[in-house]
């Protein structure tokens, strides 16, 4: 009997040794800490590799569940997907403390410069999945083809070509669609005042051309963002132009002012750029560029703008 008591006495002390071995082995092997996030916005992954897709952007001060020991630079965090179901995800460690790495010659942290970085002005997600009012200021240029111009006494004019830059104002509401896409819906004050040289028909003396019009136009322009984090957009744009007012004048004849019935309505397509600057928390500078053409104009009519925008996002 003393035997008995004796071995199991053995087996108990070697099970509890194997129990130390192993926790130190793998200390903290399911533990799990309320991970606070520190910085404006961390992005979730499905799996441990920053190329598969983003389930979620974790916001500053957000607190979520998350594993105590990272594997292969990532960490697993308990979140919610868009439907509302908990779900498992990955974050990067590079995006939950920046920097990692130092500004040494071989990665070790620089002798000075150690403070934290300062957090951007504004928070995550920049001007992109917000709604936003704003204004644009900016120079149109605008080119006619080669048309032959007949005045309100019957004189035709054989045009070369008409150019022209001009200022352009106007109002914009950005409508998000989602974290890469948003809708910019313009209106546009769009005054032009073209000028070119032209011949009169049946004469060789060249007379000055001087073409105005003054229009209202309703746009909008689809941003696609080069990514969840990115401030660069790209896309297509259509815009109508309402023709308001115009006149003509050819060389020294009086200046000859269109009818109503005679303005011109023009349906614009072009493409768009541009990049969204903070200039504040909430409140963006965005220099664009467009470039298109008019596709009912007759003759060719071409069309360059080179647009800032001042948006306040809400």
């Amino acid at each position: 009997m003393k035997t008995e008591s004796k071995n199991l006495h053995y087996w108990t002390m070697l099970f509890v040794a194997c129990a130390v071995l192993a926790q130190l082995a793998n200390p903290n092997a399911s533990a799990t800490e309320n991970l606070t996030i520190a910085v404006d916005s961390v992005r979730v992954f499905t799996s441990p590799t920053m190329s598969s897709p983003v389930i979620t952007i974790l916001k500053r001060g957000q607190i979520v569940p998350a594993g105590v020991n990272p594997g292969g630079g990532f960490k697993k965090v308990l979140i919610q997907d868009a439907t509302g179901k908990k779900v498992i995800g990955y974050v990067a460690l590079v995006d939950l403390t920046p920097p990692i790495f130092g500004d040494g010659p071989n990665g070790e942290p620089a002798k000075k410069n150690l403070k934290k970085p300062k957090a951007p002005k504004g928070n995550n997600l920049g001007l992109r999945r917000h709604y936003a009012l704003g204004v644009n200021i900016g120079f149109n240029y605008q080119y006619q083809g080669s048309k032959t111009i007949t005045d309100s006494v019957g004189d035709s004019v054989s045009v070369a070509g008409l150019s022209g830059t001009n200022l352009v104002l106007g109002l914009l509401f950005d409508i998000p669609f989602t974290p890469t896409f948003t809708l910019e819906v313009d209106a546009t004050y769009k005054p032009s005042s073209l000028t070119g040289t032209g011949t009169n028909i049946g004469t060789t003396q060249p007379s000055t051309i001087v073409d105005q019009q003054t229009s209202y136009a309703l746009g909008v322009i689809g941003k696609k963002y080069g990514g969840v984090s990115s401030d660069w957009w790209y896309g297509p744009g259509l815009e109508y132009e309402m023709g308001n007012s115009g006149s003509l004048n050819i060389g020294a004849k009086p200046v000859y002012t269109f009818p109503t019935s005679s303005l011109s309505n023009y349906i614009l397509l072009f493409a768009a750029t541009g990049y969204d600057f903070s200039s504040s928390k909430n409140f963006y500078i965005t220099p664009s560029f467009h470039l298109g053409a008019i596709l009912n104009g007759n003759p060719a009519i071409f069309e360059f703008d080179m647009i800032i925008s001042g948006s306040y996002r809400f």
